[in-house]
């Protein structure tokens, strides 16, 4: 009887170690993919920022060339 009792919670303990595996696992990639996100949009920002940038050292120089 204990063996059993025993044996029921190694495996109920082994299913939960199992099911956070799983969750740490898909938080995992979550993260991976919301790192790789991250940098896009920060790359596209850095471009968004020298766009304008550029446009109002055109428009700055071309107000001072008038």
């Amino acid at each position: 009887m204990e063996v059993n009792n025993t044996q029921q919670a190694i495996n109920r303990t082994m299913r939960l170690v199992n099911k956070h595996s799983d969750t740490i696992q898909s938080h995992h990639e979550a993260l991976r993919r919301v790192g790789k996100l991250s940098v896009l949009i920060n790359n596209k920002l850095n471009a968004f920022m020298h766009t304008i940038e550029d446009h109002f050292l055109h428009t700055s120089i071309e107000d001072i060339l008038r």
